[in-house]
């Protein structure tokens, strides 16, 4: 049986058991996030088994729908799909997703992982990090244009620069490397990384870590968990997040779904 679920702290209870894995939908519990979102819970026996988050805030709503249980997610799946949104993009557990594709055409975007700060960051010794700044609103175009040339796919909302959750490198006045959140909350004490990237031009100097360093210098000020997603191909981009602390917690897979 499934519900739509409006009860917080329910939801939070729930993915606290896996918290990496759900690390996105606990920050999006956030005030700042929870009124673009729809819960649907599936019960077994009275408990509340799964739960899928899809957020609405874009013109292309996300899906989020992970679990260890295969065959509970995909009960789950076929309960909820008439209520899902002609269009949508998804971030969902491999092999659970079958009874979509019935009514869907499916663009397979790829596996990804899941990974989390859980060994702690090295020592500040040894990353520089006096080039990272503050990146806000007044950055705003400088923003959009290293987007453009570096990362045309990123899915930034500038937004997210009200929680002061960016940093970012400059040569001169030119912004060349970037990073901050997809999901935040100081209440629920997570963060989410994303929208990192840095301009072909100043790649190999380290300035992606150095700007990943910072912002999670930051974050843990007032978060206790950081998780972050990477394609599953990206060796570079896991090697460097595992040399700062990150171990990989699950695969997902990333698909666009279309009526």
């Amino acid at each position: 049986m499934y519900t739509i679920l409006h009860d917080r702290k329910l939801i939070e209870q729930f993915c606290r058991q896996n918290i990496y894995t759900h690390i996105y939908s606990i920050g999006d519990l956030d005030n700042f996030f929870w009124k673009h979102t729809i819960w649907y819970g599936y019960w077994q026996e009275g408990k509340l088994a799964s739960v899928f988050l899809l957020y609405v805030e874009t013109d292309l709503p996300v899906l989020l729908g992970l679990g260890e249980d295969v065959e509970l997610l995909q009960r789950h799946l076929s309960a909820i799909k008439y209520l899902l949104p002609k269009r949508f993009y998804a971030h969902l557990t491999p092999n659970s997703y079958d009874i979509l594709t019935q009514n869907y055409k499916t663009t397979f975007e790829g596996t990804h992982l899941k990974m989390g700060l859980v060994k702690g960051l090295p020592s500040q010794s040894t990353i520089a990090t006096d080039k990272v700044k503050p990146i806000d609103f007044q950055h705003l175009a400088q923003i959009n244009e290293l987007f453009k040339e570096s990362y045309p796919d990123s899915w930034f909302n500038d937004r997210m620069l009200e929680t002061q959750q960016y940093y970012g490198i400059f040569d001169g006045k030119k912004l060349v490397s970037i990073g901050g959140i997809h999901s935040y909350s100081a209440q629920y004490k997570v963060a989410a990384l994303g929208n990192f990237t840095t301009h072909p031009d100043y790649r190999r100097k380290g300035y992606g870590r150095s700007v990943l360093f910072k912002l999670c210098q930051n974050l843990l000020k007032t978060v206790d968990h950081i998780g972050l997603n990477v394609k599953a191909g990206n060796f570079a981009a896991i090697d460097l997040y595992q040399q700062l602390g990150f171990e990989i917690i699950c695969p997902y897979d990333e698909l666009l779904f279309e009526a």
